[in-house]
């Protein structure tokens, strides 16, 4: 929350480093691949700036991560293949970038994601039934995409669920009725999924 311009330091790499946070400036450029080699970063929080080019390669294997917002730059980059599989971690955004993929099933390996946001993106294919092993989820929102297929019935076993957003997409099939026991829902939005049989009972 400063006017910082310019970029970050490409060989930035501060061994000891556990959160990185430089949330509302005016930063560009890419970000430094090496965030993450030491294995200790837990909080990687860059969104609101103009950044551009790939995630660092380092967060892929980084375990140790619990959060990251990186949403409202103008990142790219394939997110089925950039992120992978973190044992503490509990919220991710992603949103308002430019990343393509699917919606991977390493995030139903993550067993204490809460919040999950990756609207606004380029995101192709189908949402992976896998996500449904994410229990904790409080929130999932993949709006503004290009999400295929059916709504996955695994979406029953979110018992946690309050905000469910898949709103403009290309959605197909029925909406499954066993999303009516998910008593803790305040928020279902599937506007705008035209193909979309309204089944559903609540």
């Amino acid at each position: 929350m400063n006017n910082l311009v310019g970029s970050i330091p490409r060989d930035l790499n501060l061994t000891k480093m556990k959160t990185f946070s430089v949330s509302y400036n005016i930063l560009s450029g890419p970000l430094p691949n090496k965030i993450c080699v030491s294995g200790v970063l837990t909080h990687f929080t860059v969104s609101d700036n103009h950044f551009s080019g790939h995630v660092p390669k380092s967060l892929k294997n980084c375990s140790s991560l619990v959060r990251v917002r990186i949403e409202n730059n103008q990142l790219t980059g394939n997110i089925s293949q950039d992120f992978g599989i973190y044992p503490e971690f509990v919220y991710m955004d992603l949103s308002y970038n430019k990343f393509d993929g699917e919606v991977s099933s390493n995030w139903g390996s993550c067993p204490n994601l809460t919040n999950l946001r990756i609207s606004n993106n380029n995101l192709s294919g189908k949402i992976s039934s896998e996500l449904g092993d994410a229990t904790k989820l409080v929130e999932l929102s993949l709006s503004l995409n290009h999400i295929v297929g059916e709504i996955p019935t695994t979406f029953k076993t979110l018992s946690s669920l309050v905000k469910l957003n898949l709103d403009d997409n290309k959605l197909s099939g029925t909406i499954p009725s066993n999303l009516g026991n998910l008593h803790n829902l305040e928020e279902l939005n599937l506007a705008q999924i035209l193909s979309l049989a309204q089944s559903m009972k609540i």
